[in-house]
């Protein structure tokens, strides 16, 4: 049974009908759900993990996944926020900045070192670590 919500459904048809290709791998129990969509030098995955949905993005040439928190808070350079917004709204930024996203590929190194720093202060902040804690190499 899939019981993916509207807006999870639009964005997976929105992706195809961009020209993103995709596979998803579904688990058996839990109803977790992965399904990856890739086109270019952009990939995309939808996740549902014991009934919740996310959104990651990576270049994978360039960066590991990350999630919409981590992008979002790169585009605006802002400190990323703890929690992640609600589906709909994960869906519409996805849409409204995935250009911006595939274009910021031409940052290099540069992006994936500010991405990587961002998810690590998030981190830091979220598990409440001391500031000299080092980073993961």
């Amino acid at each position: 049974m899939d019981d993916k919500p509207f807006e999870v459904a639009a964005l997976e048809d929105w992706l195809t009908e961009c020209g993103f290709e995709s596979r998803t791998v579904e688990s058996g129990s839990f109803g977790d759900r992965l399904t990856e969509f890739t086109r270019g030098d952009v990939a995309v995955r939808t996740v549902r993990d014991r009934g919740k949905w996310a959104f990651d993005i990576a270049l994978p040439r360039l960066t590991p996944w990350y999630d919409i928190g981590i992008w979002a808070s790169h585009l605006a350079d802002a400190k990323a926020s703890f929690d992640l917004p609600p589906v709909a709204a994960q869906v519409d930024f996805l849409k409204r900045h995935l250009g911006e996203i595939e274009a910021s590929a031409s940052e290099g190194s540069g992006l994936a070192s500010d991405l990587s720093k961002r998810a690590w202060e998030r981190a830091r902040a979220r598990f409440h670590l001391p500031p000299n804690f080092p980073a993961p190499k």
